[in-house]
């Protein structure tokens, strides 16, 4: 969601906030600790300084977009619009709270959606975190939204990469990439990708994802009002690690650009840019394979296939998120296929 987020119909916009950009200041450069570009305004946000560490500020700006998607879903549902509805569960592919026009705010403008994504999430918290009366939230938000007007379309979902590439594995303590490169100088045939990586956690990770997925799947089914729904999943494009052999001009606001795989890659000295993004394809297509095959067995679930979509790194904003224009394209291949499924 970027700066140019119209908040024009809601209610901020008596004190004079038209957009997101309007409840940040500008950081003179270099003033603060953690390299950020903006913050809150206190004019007209209360907010703890402790939160002002990159990952923590994002989550602020999530919680600012999910009240405005909120705000707007209410506003669409209780007009009755003929916009068909679905409900979003997923990580930052469908809400990239700031800088960023993603999936879910591209689709809102042709969709009544519901939105309980959130950056950094882990199809671990979304199957198996806190429950709610009626199960997991994605569930109890569905239940809700057919109870309370009868016309929910489609379920659309996207997660997996943080599980695979950042949350840590407990037994070992760091993440199932970190877990299963291999060091540059201790790989022979450095002319395929997979030889860099030990299947031994990578294979685990993906039986676990697997699982998830069809009780994902599974939980929908089971549930008489909403069994019937398609399911339209997610799937990655092949990324870019920050290059290390030429000039890489994209520069994140809230974290350095090789904050997510980049400086792992470089920990065990894989600095070829050829490499390092043949190894990101090749997890990109195991990952693919494994949703796909979890999805086989059901009617009504549909993968959205993504992974050669993004071929220029002008596309790519950092290593794992699409520029606006990038998002846009994946939105674009969203949208033929709801429009393919939604009755």
């Amino acid at each position: 969601m970027d700066g140019s987020l119209d908040l024009a119909s809601t209610p901020l916009a008596g004190r004079g906030v038209t957009s997101l950009d309007d409840l940040l200041l500008d950081y003179p450069k270099g003033s603060n600790p953690f390299g950020m570009t903006q913050g809150p305004n206190p004019e007209f946000v209360e907010i703890d300084t402790a939160l002002f560490e990159g990952t923590k500020l994002l989550n602020w700006f999530s919680d600012i977009a999910r009240s405005f998607r909120n705000y707007i879903f209410s506003k669409k549902a209780g007009h009755g619009s003929k916009d068909p509805m679905i409900l979003a569960e997923g990580d930052s592919w469908f809400n990239y709270p700031h800088k960023l026009n993603d999936i879910v705010d591209h689709l809102m403008s042709d969709y009544t959606v519901a939105s309980l994504a959130a950056p950094g999430d882990t199809i671990r918290n979304m199957i198996d975190g806190p429950k709610k009366e009626k199960g997991s939230e994605y569930l109890e938000k569905a239940l809700e939204l057919q109870e309370t007007y009868g016309r929910l379309k489609a379920i659309i979902f996207s997660g997996g990469g943080i599980d695979v590439l950042f949350d840590p594995v407990p037994q070992i303590g760091v993440s199932v990439f970190r877990a299963s490169l291999r060091p540059y100088n201790t790989v022979a045939d450095k002319t395929k990708a997979e030889n860099f990586l030990d299947p031994h956690f990578l294979d685990a990770a993906m039986n676990d994802l697997s699982k998830r997925y069809v009780r994902f799947i599974q939980s929908v089914r089971n549930e008489d009002a909403i069994k019937a729904l398609p399911i339209v999943i997610n799937s990655y494009a092949y990324p870019f690690p920050a290059l290390k052999e030429r000039f890489d001009h994209r520069k994140p606001a809230y974290y350095r650009l090789d904050s997510f795989v980049g400086h792992v890659l470089d920990d065990y000295g894989i600095v070829d840019d050829q490499i390092r993004h043949a190894i990101m394809k090749y997890l990109i297509n195991l990952f693919y394979e494994t949703i796909e095959k979890a999805a086989k067995p059901f009617d009504d679930v549909y993968l959205v296939d993504n992974r050669k979509l993004l071929p220029d790194i002008d596309l790519w904003y950092d290593e794992i998120h699409p520029t606006s224009k990038g998002f846009k394209l994946v939105t674009e291949n969203f949208d033929k296929v709801l429009k393919s499924v939604i009755k």
